[in-house]
């Protein structure tokens, strides 16, 4: 058995045929239009259990030309290369094909090349033309097996359920890196049975509430949110973002882990199943101009996400205007001038770009931004029990591999930043930035999250 390797067009296909055995003959003839090699080959057909009767006609020069059996009509690639026939053996190729059928429907006697040569009068060239339609043999497989697969093969009986997630996050960020690991994890896992198919850089849309919107719809399975896409569905998730509350990891993770059950069933009962939790990085502000105090703010072109609440509300406290934006329109913002400031973490601000069009960056960080991917219930329990289970076991690995990629390149990509940005010190006014957030959580209190829930994540912060 013989592997043939093809890489035409950028693809690669793994095929195996069978040259030198009993399945493979060869009987040069000299036809009407002149002399034709024929060469009948069995090709196997990769991860099913077909084989594919073939028949190589060779003409004149480097010609050649595939003939199907079967009465199945010819693959697609065979039509185009059998314009590569000289015209001799253009004329020729019926007369072929018609002592090719009655070659090969002689299974009990086949004519064989040591045979057809024997009862030739020129036994030496023929010999010579049996050796070069075999290496053509070799070469033609390699080329044409992917169209015979293509058609012939027999569907596989594993049908792979693709769950369709959106993110915001660009294509080849840790985010997306991450995520296709775990698709390649969760095939292998399930026998190929569940994949995903992501949707990365805002491609289904320029907001998050596209995704929700398109999840209900059933267009879209699961997706990528931030903590504004998230509160979307669960409002009170935003106690999480609050400015001042935690600003290392550490304190982050034992807040979420003694808060998460409380969120997931809120997220259960809109028809949602959290799949992990995430980090966006630490926030920080980047801008055209320093900005050391809050009442900078009031001087500058301020970007909000357009279903923003927190910082959205920090800047009504300090008397600014918001330019409400979806992701994707910041950076042709920036570009004209419609926006100079921007709240983000380092490592969003580098894989957006949007640090090529600022100039400076805070060098204290205020809080944590965090996300999480969730998918909708009804897709999640239509799943096989063991695959649902793999599902959610190499997701939480996932998104465990996430948090400590974007922690790490988020110190990565403050130090790009630190190398063409001018860092801003802003603990001289560290009053006034205090008070400003006391103000912002003093009203979000109540409106936007029960003053329990905060009093608890308080305490978790604490112990």
């Amino acid at each position: 058995m013989g592997i043939a390797r093809n890489t035409l067009g950028g693809g690669r296909f793994v095929g195996s045929f069978q040259p030198f055995t009993s399945s493979v003959t060869s009987s040069p003839i000299v036809s009407a239009g002149g002399p034709l090699g024929i060469a009948r080959a069995v090709v196997a057909v990769p991860g099913t259990t077909s084989a594919v009767p073939v028949v190589i006609v060779f003409g004149l020069g480097s010609s050649f030309a595939i003939v199907r059996t079967g009465g199945a009509s010819a693959p697609p690639h065979a039509s185009h290369n059998r314009h590569r026939l000289d015209p001799k053996t253009q004329r020729g190729l019926g007369v072929a094909r018609d002592a090719t059928r009655s070659t090969m429907s002689s299974s009990a006697h086949p004519v064989t090349a040591r045979e057809g040569m024997r009862s030739t009068p020129d036994a030496r060239s023929r010999g010579r033309f049996y050796a070069v339609a075999m290496r053509r043999l070799f070469v033609a497989l390699v080329l044409f097996a992917p169209s015979f697969a293509s058609v012939d093969a027999q569907p596989s009986s594993v049908q792979t359920v693709e769950l369709r997630i959106a993110t915001v996050a660009p294509d080849g960020s840790p985010w997306m890196q991450v995520f296709r690991a775990w698709d390649r994890e969760l095939r292998q896992r399930t026998e190929g049975r569940v994949g995903l198919r992501l949707y990365p850089g805002g491609s289904q849309g320029g907001q998050e509430s596209d995704y929700l919107d398109k999840m209900s719809t059933g267009q879209l399975d699961g997706a990528a949110l931030t903590s504004t896409g998230l509160s979307q569905v669960v409002r009170p998730v935003l106690v999480l973002g609050l400015p001042g509350i935690f600003d290392d990891y550490e304190t982050l993770d034992r807040v979420r882990r003694r808060m998460s059950p409380r969120f997931e069933r809120e997220l259960d009962r809109a028809g949602l199943t959290l799949l992990g939790w995430g980090d966006v990085g630490k926030g920080r502000l980047f801008s055209t101009h320093r900005i050391e105090r809050p009442a900078d703010l009031r001087r500058a072109r301020p970007w909000a996400p357009r279903e923003d609440a927190i910082f959205s509300e920090f800047l009504s406290v300090v008397g600014a205007q918001p330019r409400r934006l979806g992701i994707p329109e910041v950076y042709p913002a920036l570009q004209t001038g419609m926006v100079d400031t921007v709240p983000a973490s380092a490592l969003a601000a580098v894989a957006l770009q949007w640090h090529t069009r600022l100039r400076f960056y805070s060098r204290d960080s205020a809080g944590i931004l965090i996300g999480a991917t969730v998918i909708r219930k009804e897709r999640l329990d239509a799943l096989r029990p063991e695959d649902r289970a793999i599902v959610l076991e190499t997701s939480r690995r996932g998104h465990q591999l996430v948090a400590r990629a974007i922690r790490r390149e988020d110190e990565r990509a403050l130090g790009v930043i630190a190398q063409r940005m001018t860092a801003v010190d802003t603990t001289a006014h560290e009053t006034e930035w205090r008070l400003a957030a006391l103000q912002t959580r003093d009203r979000l209190i109540g409106r936007v999250f029960p003053q329990a829930l905060f009093d608890a994540v308080v305490r978790a912060a604490l112990e």
